[in-house]
């Protein structure tokens, strides 16, 4: 009996872990606004002109505030952008 006690405590320790690693957390590789005006050659008043377009990826935000974009995101964007160029 106890040691099923102590799988439950166990359990729900995961489940904090995992929900502070996916939710709490920011991720940790991100582009920030400014890196990014530079990598597009674009301001951030575009940048978000295009996410509301649909042309560009969501920023990472927290409180309203943009944090920056996922890198992952940000590559996917430029492989989609330079196949549809083509």
């Amino acid at each position: 009996m106890s040691g099923r006690l102590h799988s439950n405590k166990q359990d729900k320790h995961n489940k904090d872990v995992l929900h502070y690693l996916f939710c709490k957390r920011p991720p940790t590789d991100l582009i920030p606004v400014t890196q990014m005006e530079l990598l597009v050659s674009k301001k951030k008043r575009t940048l978000m002109a295009w996410v509301r377009q649909g042309h560009f990826p969501t920023p990472h935000m927290q409180k309203n505030r943009i944090l920056g974009w996922r890198r992952d995101d940000y590559e996917d964007w430029l492989i989609q952008t330079n196949l549809t160029n083509h």
